[in-house]
């Protein structure tokens, strides 16, 4: 059985007890998973599963709560990156894209907001807007040192540090 993707089961719980009761080795898959990034103890059991499945639909639903909450008090950039990033990776895309449409309004020029939205635009398929996106951003970084992006204000998600340099030719690559 590969990783089983627990994001799935943000908004139903109750299915993920029904795979967990119903599949001995879903839950050492889970357990496997979650202790490679460091969320669980060595015990694989059901029980230690679920309390850290449940932790992180906690940390993640309380990581959007306050992204929304510091982007309706202040639009800045950074926050403006910061929920539009939140909202792709509990898979609100389209939500995500409107949230860097609008920063891009107040920011037209700004690499963040345009690799960001290149990205979700992919997650979309919809290719040519992506590509657009992407290669402006990539026209905007072209000679700066190594930029690495910032998590949130509040994050308590486990989001690897990465260069924007990187992840804007990476999905620029992948449009094509």
């Amino acid at each position: 059985m590969p990783w089983l993707p627990l994001y799935l089961f943000d908004d139903d719980p109750d299915a993920l007890l029904t795979v967990l009761n119903d599949d001995p080795e879903a839950v050492f898959i889970v357990s496997e998973q979650l202790e490679s990034i460091g969320l669980a103890s060595r015990g694989r059991n059901r029980s230690t599963a679920l309390m850290t499945v449940n932790s992180i639909r906690e940390r993640s639903k309380r990581t959007l709560d306050r992204a929304r909450s510091n982007y309706e008090t202040s639009p800045s950039l950074p926050n403006t990156v910061w929920y539009g990033r939140v909202l792709a990776f509990r898979y609100g895309i389209d939500d995500a894209i409107a949230v860097f449409s609008e920063g891009l309004q107040r920011h037209p020029d700004s690499f963040e907001l345009l690799r960001q939205r290149g990205h979700r635009f992919l997650s979309a398929r919809r290719f040519v807007e992506g590509r657009a996106d992407l290669a402006r951003a990539a026209e905007l970084i072209e000679g700066l040192p190594e930029w690495i992006e910032p998590g949130g204000e509040g994050n308590e998600l486990p989001v690897p540090a990465t260069s924007i340099q990187f992840n804007t030719l990476y999905h620029l690559a992948l449009a094509h």
